[in-house]
């Protein structure tokens, strides 16, 4: 990974190790980047397209570069002395009655460090490479295999545009964090977890990496679209911007005589948004934004009450004094189906006290709460999350089944008993009259589910 953005491999392996320790996700940052970077081509073979992306050949790989520094005496006498040296610092910081250790201030410093870095490309390697193709022993000019120069050019620039989005990325970053820990420019507001909202950002700057190879002209405006891609992320999420009115939206939903069942469905941008019983009327509650309004539709159809609650959101950008709050209660003597879906938001749902039939959750980068009551006889609910958090209660009497598909999530789940890879299940779901069929689809999220 060093090799491809032509900086040396030990510092991508030292901020890593910082991020996980501090932050605790270098980790997956680093699996992330590892398998989005393409691999060197074979020796021989021209064309890289017929290669086909071996993912256990991919992890040998990832395991062989951490036994690279058993061969590096010197540089490995240098890491474990940095390391070392952090680990001083962060014992003084917990012990001493003052604080000499800023996290602020060593994120910005090391990301300054990283983006200078990447922007200069120190070429390493090259040098090494050139005496391993040359005899010592007959003093014979090295002789130069067309194929392999290409190969070596197209290797020398093949992280052009990754290594110029990320070093302008990595340099603003560290600066905001310097500005923002300074209090340097009054209302700067950073907040790294909005980065998440840029992934596709990662396909963008494939496509580009791959015209980048090409003519000056794919060059040319691979650099271009980098530069535009790199001053929208500036502008949404580190400039200053004023702060509008805050607005109140209120609402209230009566019960329909004619309706035997009722659907809600609510649509939100990224906001914070409670979930309680107790309401006299179908659904009352209230919006309090200063970024979003809000609007409501209620009909009957077919003996069905359909409900529609729609947030409808501003351009936004970050800023000090956004506020996007939703808070409504629901009626608990109505049968009700809820389909819910969110952008990055905290969502916190206490329905144990409502006859919650189904309930259907869409969301990407979102802390979710949810509890689950006993009043419906048969709960079915699916979750759709991103990079999210999703801590669950149901009750002890009520038998529930979980199936669960995604490749890198971290699941708790006790007193279920596993039945395969994907399928767990309380010991009275069979026994149980009150049932929950929990159904999660998720990647990268870490889902918590108790009985009480």
């Amino acid at each position: 990974m060093g090799e491809y953005f032509n900086v040396d491999p030990l510092i991508f392996r030292l901020i890593f190790i910082v991020f996980t320790l501090g932050a605790g996700s270098g980790v997956i940052i680093y699996l992330i980047l590892a398998f989005l970077i393409p691999k060197e081509p074979l020796p021989g073979v021209t064309d890289t397209g017929s290669q086909i992306f071996d993912v256990k050949a991919r992890i040998e790989m990832l395991v062989s570069e951490l036994h690279e520094l058993r061969g590096l005496s010197k540089r490995r006498k240098i890491f474990g002395l940095i390391i070392v040296c952090l680990g001083v610092f962060l014992l003084l910081n917990q012990l001493l009655p003052w604080r000499i250790f800023d996290w602020g201030v060593l994120w910005a410093v090391l990301i300054i460090y990283l983006g200078i870095l990447v922007l200069r490309g120190k070429g390493y390697g090259t040098k090494q490479q050139f005496e391993n193709n040359s005899d010592s022993k007959t003093n014979e000019i090295p002789k130069i295999n067309p194929e392999m120069n290409q190969k070596v050019y197209s290797k020398k620039n093949g992280g052009g545009v990754f290594r110029l989005f990320f070093g302008l990325i990595f340099l603003i970053i560290g600066f905001s964090f310097l500005i923002q820990n300074f209090n340097l420019i009054p209302g700067l507001n950073f907040d790294f977890s909005v980065l998440l909202s840029f992934w596709p950002v990662l396909i963008i700057l494939s496509g580009l990496s791959i015209l980048s190879r090409g003519t000056w002209l794919g060059s040319l405006f691979s650099i271009i679209i980098t530069f535009a891609i790199v001053s929208i992320m500036v502008f949404y999420f580190i400039l200053p911007a004023p702060v509008n009115l805050l607005q109140t939206f209120s609402f209230n939903i009566p019960k329909s005589l004619d309706a035997e069942h009722t659907d809600i469905l609510i649509e939100l941008g990224a906001s914070s948004v409670e979930i309680e019983s107790g309401s006299e009327s179908l659904i009352a509650g209230e919006l309090n934004s200063n970024v979003a309004t809000l609007s409501t539709e209620n009909i009957i159809k077919d003996g069905v009450q359909l409900v529609t609650i729609k947030m409808q959101e501003s351009f936004k950008r970050m800023k000090e004094g956004l506020a996007d709050n939703l808070n409504f209660i629901l009626a608990e003597d109505v049968p009700l189906s809820i389909q819910m879906k969110s952008g990055a938001s905290n969502i916190n749902f206490d329905a144990s006290n409502i006859i919650l039939e189904n309930f259907e959750l869409d969301t990407s980068a979102s802390k979710v709460v949810l509890k689950f009551g006993e009043k419906a006889k048969n709960t079915n609910v699916l979750l759709k999350a991103g990079v999210s958090s999703v801590d669950i209660t149901i009750p002890k009497n009520v038998g529930a089944r979980i199936q669960m598909s995604g490749a890198l999530n971290q699941n708790h789940f006790p007193e279920f008993n596993k039945i395969d890879d994907n399928q767990y299940q309380t010991d009275n779901y069979n026994t149980s009259v009150n049932k929950i069929d929990i159904f999660i689809e998720s990647e990268v999220s870490s889902v918590s589910i108790n009985r009480i």
